[in-house]
């Protein structure tokens, strides 16, 4: 993101997350339509999130949650379309085998952590 649309604070890239969490908070990236549609454009390849690292520490935390309360499925955020390459990627980065559960097209990914919310709270 920093190399296609800039970084006038010059923040490293752990800064710019510990600042604004997510890309599209950052205010130079929401303000710009080309950095917007880069980021739906990634969010929606199959190709891309596979190619994804996982987080740090996030499959042995999977893995020890596994060992106190039965983990039946992971919720994402990502479109329907990527459910089998989502799939594929938690069975490629050693995370606990269980089934994917991805967010309804019809659910604006600015309203994916809501909807996951909701999810949640009817189990």
């Amino acid at each position: 993101m920093q190399k296609l649309f800039g970084n006038p604070e010059n923040l490293t890239p752990e800064e710019m997350f510990k600042k604004y969490k997510l890309c599209q908070h950052v205010p130079y990236y929401a303000s710009n339509p080309e950095a917007m549609q880069w980021m739906h454009e990634r969010r929606s390849c199959d190709d891309t999130q596979r190619k994804l690292p996982a987080i740090d520490g996030a499959v042995a935390g999977v893995a020890e949650l596994c060992k106190h309360v039965n983990v039946v499925a992971y919720l994402t955020v990502r479109p329907h379309k990527l459910a089998e390459g989502t799939a594929w990627w938690l069975q490629q980065s050693g995370f606990p085998a269980a089934s994917v559960v991805c967010k309804p097209d019809e659910v604006a990914f600015e309203e994916g952590n809501a909807w996951k919310a909701g999810v949640l709270g009817q189990l």
